[in-house]
């Protein structure tokens, strides 16, 4: 049971770090200094988490792998619907 939730917080919290990292471009493109620096600290807060997971047992790559990609697709899909 710890497990699946280890790799449910491992998928949430790449999941969260790619939409951060969207976020981040497009704070730093439209020079929006203080929320860029915020999506910073928590880039390097969750992907801190993550690493420490995986280093913990590396089978949490997957999760982590599959959290990066889906937080990434639906980010870039709604922002394109968005027209942002």
């Amino acid at each position: 049971m710890m497990f699946a939730i280890n790799c449910l917080v491992v998928f949430v919290l790449m999941f969260t770090c790619d939409v951060i990292w969207a976020l981040y471009f497009r704070f730093v493109n439209n020079k929006k200094a203080l929320p860029a620096s915020i999506c910073g600290v928590l880039l390097y807060l969750f992907g801190s988490a993550v690493t420490i997971k995986w280093v913990e047992n590396s089978i949490y790559l997957i999760p982590a792998v599959l959290g990066a990609f889906f937080g990434t697709y639906i980010t870039v899909t709604v922002m394109k619907r968005s027209g942002s």
